[in-house]
Order: structure tokens, then sequence, then C-alpha cells
């Protein structure tokens, strides 16, 4: 007799190695925006700078970063995680247009968009991935 050890799981069930790949994603991009978040909030010259060049105040800076933080605690929370990923799509859309309008590379805000829609995209309620 042999040991069944590959098992063909139904559309929309992730295995227990995507979860934990998944929650590993979620971590990673919470750490991120908190990280970002915090750099925004103290002031730090280059955030300020690139807010400033957009001409944009430091209420949509400050803005920016608190809504990040709630979505960083969102996404950590398993029955959030869909809305703390859209939350943070749309933050992450924000930085992408932002440097944009500055002139400079959107890439790692690119990244972070793919990553918080590709966290949304599997959390969503109405798949079985979150069972």
């Amino acid at each position: 007799m042999t040991k069944k050890t590959d098992e063909v799981l139904p559309p929309g069930v992730l295995s227990r190695t995507q979860k934990n790949i998944l929650l590993g994603l979620q971590i990673a991009v919470a750490v991120v925006f908190v990280l970002y978040g915090a750099a925004s909030l103290r002031g730090n010259k280059n955030i300020v700078d690139i807010y400033n060049v957009a001409r944009l105040g430091d209420g949509v800076r400050i803005g920016s970063a608190i809504v990040g933080f709630i979505g960083a605690a969102l996404i950590v929370i398993p029955r959030t995680a869909f809305i703390g990923g859209i939350v943070l799509a749309l933050v992450a859309l924000e930085y992408v247009l932002l440097a944009l309008r500055v002139h400079q590379t959107p890439m790692l805000y690119f990244i972070l968009l793919w990553a918080a829609a590709t966290i949304a995209w599997f959390r969503k309620p109405d798949t079985k991935a979150n069972q």
C-alpha cells in the first residue's frame, strides 16, 4: 500500500503551504506599511520633500500614514484581511501616483500594490481559502 501524499484540492481551497505563504506575505506587507508610515509621521526629510514637490500638504502625508497603519492592522487579522488588502492597495496606488508625479521610479510601490491586491484576492470572503 502506498501512502497518498498529493491530494487534489477543489478550486478556491488553499493548501496549508499556500496559506502559510499568504500569511507570510500579509505580515511582510504590514511591516513595510508600518515602517513607511512611521517614517512619514516622524517627518523623514525624503518623504516630506516628495509631498512638498507634489504640492501636497502635511495633512495628506499624515493621513496616508494613518490609513496605512489601519490597513496594516486589518491585513494581519484573518477576518479583515480582505478589507486590509483593499485599503493598502489603495494607499500603494496613491504612492505610485505620487512617485509618478514627482518623476521618481514607482517600482517598489507597484510591488506593494501587487502584494496587497494579491492578499485581497485570496482573502475575499466568497472563497474557501479562509476556512
